[in-house]
């Protein structure tokens, strides 16, 4: 079939020879400096080839989009858009032209990956999908993003767990460094994302106040960055997790140099195990979020502490709490801390005495697993059980709290 086109000249410094015509019922344009190079695109819509990205497969325009958009996003965003597009866009689209994509191959391919993924991953590879598309368009490679309209799958959003006041507490008693207990302090009673505690200078730390100002993104914002600078009280509990650590020489970090990864494995968990918590160190900011409401702040005053963008965020967010204390009546954030933190500190050999009791019956539950297990399968998973058991015991005796009961 002929493509309808035409040709008209309009009154622009720059590529003043439009072409307009019709494609799988969507009207199109492209410009050209001169009168010939005009007719000769339109030459080949009425031989039925379109010059404009008519072999681009979709995972050669992925790879493209990546390759250049992706020095401006974040680390991590660029990890996780490749990942899905590897895991997820290219062995079921990759191979289909842009031009030839339609609206429901993208509604089938999503239906096909809730079967192997959650929905909550699936709306994130159609958005990943979709903001390609939206540069395929920009640059005229196609007339349209065929993923608008479609509606994201419903996902139930997990509510916002904040540590209780014996996790925080416990944890920071089982970590082996000040610094890591002050990390704790940070992002439990003064809020810091995980990302601004790591980034956090001790030129923010001023006598009263910390002035959170920063993150690990590429523009050094913080994760809300319209914000700006925000500044949270330093209660009794910073301060003393503060004056313990002290001001290293040469090192303008309060808590860094820190590997995120590391960290949560090395650190974070084997403390967690100790305490016998499930918290992760975002928790501890959710921790913050619920002291300030249960002392009495308003939403407005939390989402100004948390750096929130607007205080219907912070109601959204944590709204559920607001029925809900963790300090008992009369009783400050202050007073709430130091108790738990006196608490922990008695507790802490019993725990460690119970992490370690469990450990090591876990691993003679894998081992005699393992010695009654029959066939290959069932020997595999059984090792794999005693492997597991085991860095879960040594991760315990490693901790020097343990040297200590």
């Amino acid at each position: 079939m002929r493509a309808m086109a035409s040709i008209s000249r309009e009154d622009r410094p720059r590529k003043p020879w439009r072409v307009q015509w019709s494609e799988r019922g969507h009207r199109r344009t492209r410009r050209f400096a001169t009168k010939r190079e005009a007719e000769k695109f339109v030459g080949e819509l009425a031989r039925g080839h379109n010059p404009v990205g008519a072999s681009v497969t979709v995972a050669a325009w992925l790879a493209t989009w990546i390759r250049t958009h992706g020095p401006t996003w974040e680390a991590k965003t660029l990890d996780d858009r490749s990942t899905r597009g590897d895991r997820f866009i290219i062995p079921a689209l990759g191979g289909i032209r842009l031009r030839d994509l339609t609206k429901r191959d993208v509604r089938e391919w999503r239906n096909d990956l809730v079967r192997v993924t959650t929905a909550k991953q699936a709306n994130r590879a159609v958005r990943d999908l979709s903001a390609a598309l939206t540069q395929a368009v920009e640059e005229e490679m196609v007339a349209v993003n065929v993923c608008l309209g479609l509606k994201p799958l419903p996902v139930e959003e997990p509510e916002h767990r904040p540590a209780e006041l014996w996790e925080v507490e416990g944890i920071r008693a089982a970590m082996r460094t000040t610094r890591d207990r002050l990390a704790v302090s940070l992002m439990a009673y003064g809020g810091l994302r995980p990302g601004e505690m790591r980034s956090l200078r001790w030129g923010d730390v001023m006598a009263a106040t910390i002035v959170v100002r920063r993150g690990e993104r590429i523009s050094g914002a913080t994760k809300t960055g319209r914000k700006g600078a925000r500044s949270v009280p330093i209660i009794t509990a910073i301060r003393e997790d503060l004056e313990a650590h002290g001001r290293r020489a040469g090192g303008d970090l309060v808590c860094g140099p820190m590997d995120e990864d590391n960290w949560r494995k090395n650190v974070w968990r084997p403390a967690r195990q100790l305490v016998g918590s499930t918290a992760t160190p975002y928790n501890l900011r959710h921790t913050a979020a619920s002291l300030w409401i249960a002392e009495g702040l308003t939403t407005l005053e939390v989402a100004n502490r948390l750096g929130h963008s607007t205080p219907a965020l912070t109601h959204s967010t944590y709204g559920h709490l607001f029925p809900e204390a963790q300090l008992v009546k009369g009783e400050s954030i202050e007073e709430a801390a130091l108790r738990a933190r006196a608490t922990a500190a008695q507790d802490l050999p019993v725990l460690i005495e119970r992490a370690l009791t469990a450990a090591r019956a876990r691993l003679t539950e894998a081992q005699e697993t393992l010695a009654a297990a029959q066939g290959d399968q069932a020997q595999r998973a059984a090792r794999n059980a005693v492997r597991s058991a085991r860095a879960v015991l040594r991760h315990i005796e490693a901790h020097p709290a343990v040297r200590e009961v």
